[in-house]
């Protein structure tokens, strides 16, 4: 076979690997994709188009997203947001379309938001088999961090979670690593340096701080106070 053959033959042949080197979601613009995979979402897409990309590498995959569509009230829009969701499904190589359905109007919408049905789907309209859940968090909305959110949840054994997706230092180990030290000093004068958390425990003690009542924000505060 001669070079000029080979070439154009090694070079359809490179197209077509990279072409299928990833896995892709279509996502409807009313979908937000707050995490996947652990991390922030890789997606591309202009902000006025009806749906954005997904990219995600071969594997194990887990998105965090919520379903928000918009209806028109007199002169107002108004949105109707579902509950976030946790989604685990195993997949490569594959273009896949997230499917919501379409509310009739906002009072269907109001209704059915919270047990609304969806699904990924091949471009042959095969549906992926996917692990869900439901991401909640009780009180204020607002201000959530939910990269933080995801690490507690795969630090847990939710039927979702992916512990290859959480911090290798969970907030439980660092809280357990800091009482250790701290039962050391009171028995032992060379006291050790105390253990430096990772990245994440500071976010972790916000949302647990979050996640508190009056009475224990009170008790917590005056611990700290005290220190």
């Amino acid at each position: 076979m001669t070079n000029k053959l080979l070439i154009p033959i090694l070079s359809v042949l490179f197209f077509s690997a990279s072409t299928f080197a990833e896995v892709t979601v279509k996502v409807p613009s009313a979908v937000t994709i707050y995490v996947a995979n652990g991390k922030s979402p890789e997606l591309t897409g202009g902000v006025f188009d009806s749906q954005k990309t997904l990219h995600l590498p071969n594997g194990t995959q887990q998105i965090l997203f919520r379903y928000e569509p918009f209806f028109s009230k007199g002169s107002n829009n108004i949105g109707v947001e579902s509950d976030v969701l946790v989604s685990t499904f195993q997949v490569s190589n594959q273009n896949l379309q997230l499917v919501v359905p379409k509310f009739r109007g906002l009072k269907d919408a109001r209704k059915n938001i919270h047990s609304f049905k969806w699904s990924l789907t091949t471009e042959n309209g095969k549906q992926i088999e996917t692990i869900n859940d439901k991401l909640i968090k009780k009180g204020v909305q607002f201000g959530r961090n939910y990269l933080t959110e995801a690490s507690l949840y795969n630090q847990s054994n939710h039927i979702a979670a992916v512990h290859a997706f959480a911090p290798h230092t969970t907030l439980a180990e660092s809280q357990i690593q800091t009482s250790s030290q701290q039962e050391q000093s009171i028995n032992n004068t060379n006291q050790p340096k105390p253990v430096v958390g990772g990245p994440s425990v500071e976010s972790m003690l916000h949302y647990w701080y979050s996640q508190a009542d009056t009475e224990t924000k009170v008790r917590f505060k005056s611990f700290i106070n005290n220190q």
